[in-house]
């Protein structure tokens, strides 16, 4: 979950007590239609207004891990995160960009520069690819070995493990051969309450662990990861002390990692383009936004670390409430 939320941004995170990393959706289109898709969201088409960029600015993070739907969809979409790359560059911040690839080549080098790192969701290699994104995956690693001939090679790939793409982990593994990414990382689908249909289901964390365990590919590259979190823990019903039993049985405690507290206590929220603030966990289900969200518009002179510190409270104590917030 937590790798859906901020992508390889959370390996960078720690526990702490004040905002961090915005992961900013900045808008609601899609070129490509995946299976396993968590960001359906009814909301109007369009980008984050200019208000809301100025309101997001005023806020003391100091990490932007820009997301979409797909963030370079169109034009104006690819300029939007240049140039919010940019406004965080010249306030001392840092961004990250989180894409399915599929424009990448519409990237200028200098632009791919101002982004500390850059992760292409894949969910497949070169046999898998393409029947299950639907995309041109020749495209992606043809754009991402332009970026790199120019001197940028700060890009991740991520993988979600499911019941379709998990007996292709070794074709998944053979992006390693067609570009040498700084993390591959795998995290396991969870399912989640959004507007359209999801025509995948989860498998066990146990099978997961199997799976890999069993992959020669992952478990002698250096750069794999699995990333298993608080909302894995619980929908596996797992405690933290079982899974880690787990993985030690399958040798792979230096592959995975456990996120073992919810993703709001390492500095993360939310924010979607059109307003709504919302902590980690509630992010994954678009269906319950305006229930569970904070609407910026509703809430004048309030930025995002009022509302940050609003989700810890409420992590803490679930029926606290505050005068201060005016729910969606």
């Amino acid at each position: 979950m937590a790798g859906a939320i901020a992508g390889t941004a959370i390996l960078n995170c720690k526990l702490q007590d004040k905002l961090h990393t915005v992961a900013l959706t900045i808008n609601n289109v899609c070129n490509l239609s995946c299976p396993h898709c968590y960001l359906q969201y009814d909301g109007p088409n369009g980008l984050i207004s200019a208000e809301l960029q100025d309101h997001l600015f005023r806020s003391e993070f100091q990490h932007l891990a820009i997301v979409g739907k797909e963030p370079l969809a169109t034009k104006l979409s690819s300029q939007l995160c240049v140039d919010l790359a940019r406004r965080c560059h010249s306030s001392a911040k840092t961004a990250s960009l989180i894409t399915n690839g599929s424009r990448l080549s519409a990237l200028a080098v200098d632009d791919a520069r101002l982004f500390s790192w850059i992760d292409v969701s894949f969910d497949g290699g070169p046999s898998t690819y393409s029947s299950y994104r639907k995309g041109d995956y020749a495209g992606i690693i043809k754009a991402l070995a332009h970026l790199r001939l120019n001197g940028y090679e700060n890009i991740n790939a991520l993988h979600v493990l499911n019941d379709q793409t998990i007996s292709e982990i070794d074709d998944m593994m053979q992006i390693a051969a067609a570009y040498p990414f700084q993390r591959i990382m795998f995290s396991p689908y969870i399912v989640t309450s959004n507007h359209g249909n999801n025509y995948v289901r989860p498998v066990s964390i146990l099978t997961i662990l199997g799976a890999l365990a069993e992959s020669e590919s992952f478990r002698s590259n250096s750069s794999t990861l699995l990333v298993i979190d608080s909302a894995h823990l619980r929908n596996a019903n797992l405690s933290f002390d079982e899974c880690s039993d787990f993985i030690d049985h399958y040798r792979l405690s230096s592959k995975v990692l456990m996120i073992k507290e919810e993703p709001i206590k390492y500095g993360i929220v939310r924010l979607n383009y059109d307003g709504i603030a919302l902590s980690p966990t509630d992010s994954l289900d678009p269906a319950t936004y305006h229930a569970n969200g904070v609407h910026l518009n509703h809430t004048p002179g309030v930025n995002l670390e009022d509302i940050f510190a609003l989700y810890c409270e409420r992590l803490t104590n679930p029926h606290a409430h505050s005068e201060s917030f005016v729910l969606v």
